[in-house]
């Protein structure tokens, strides 16, 4: 049932729209936040949002990675799940609604530019922040759980990823991360590094849409 599922009010952050007109154009009713996926979103450590959208009119999804607690996160996991249940289920059930969030997003801006084809999303993993300690062998195993799940169920919905503020280390975990992903997927990947994040971005997201953080003007 999950095509006439409600998403909004959303459980993740989404900025720069109107939920109740996304609810509106999705056209199931509003959402019940009392759900589990929001108890979820309330109790683990993440930072990740929607936020606006590209100079193509693509929906934007931003996850700041070297913000994220691994440690603390995978601990988090542990004590939501019943014994024998694996820990992945908390950030399997938060990811899919990001998902489904994303996607009515997507539909909705396609219906206003019809003529664009909108059918993919832009996303941005930041990583200031990022170090040694993010390489946690388990909290990687959550993020494999994930990306597998949207190679089944998610295919071609991305169009870029740009990881921004890359440090050196990153070549550690995309040396075990490439080797999940389908060759496609690995060709949209796009490192920056932080003398160059702020120019290639406002190349792709008008900087009144880009987070002062990624070198805009939105606060």
């Amino acid at each position: 049932g999950i095509d006439t599922a409600p998403a909004f009010p959303s459980a993740i952050a989404v900025r720069g729209f109107d939920q109740a007109e996304l609810a509106r154009f999705q056209g199931v009713g509003e959402r019940p936040t009392t759900q589990p996926v929001d108890e979820i979103f309330r109790q683990i450590p993440c930072c990740s949002a929607w936020h606006k959208f590209d100079r193509e009119d693509r929906p934007v999804y931003i996850e700041r990675l070297g913000m994220h607690q691994p440690h603390a996160l995978v601990a988090k996991c542990k004590q939501m799940v019943p014994p024998g249940t694996p820990i992945g289920a908390p950030i399997l059930q938060a990811h899919i609604h990001a998902n489904e969030v994303g996607g009515n997003i997507t539909r909705f801006m396609a219906s206003r530019k019809p003529e664009a084809n909108i059918c993919q999303v832009t996303v941005i993993m930041d990583c200031t922040g990022l170090g040694m300690g993010h390489f946690y062998g388990p909290g990687l195993d959550l993020l494999k759980v994930e990306t597998d799940w949207d190679q089944k169920y998610y295919p071609e919905g991305m169009h870029n990823l740009y990881v921004t503020n890359a440090p050196r280390i990153i070549t550690i975990g995309w040396a075990v991360v490439k080797m999940w992903l389908d060759p496609r997927v690995q060709r949209k990947v796009i490192f920056l590094r932080a003398h160059e994040t702020k120019q290639r971005l406002l190349e792709v997201i008008a900087e009144e849409h880009l987070p002062a953080f990624l070198g805009g003007t939105c606060e």
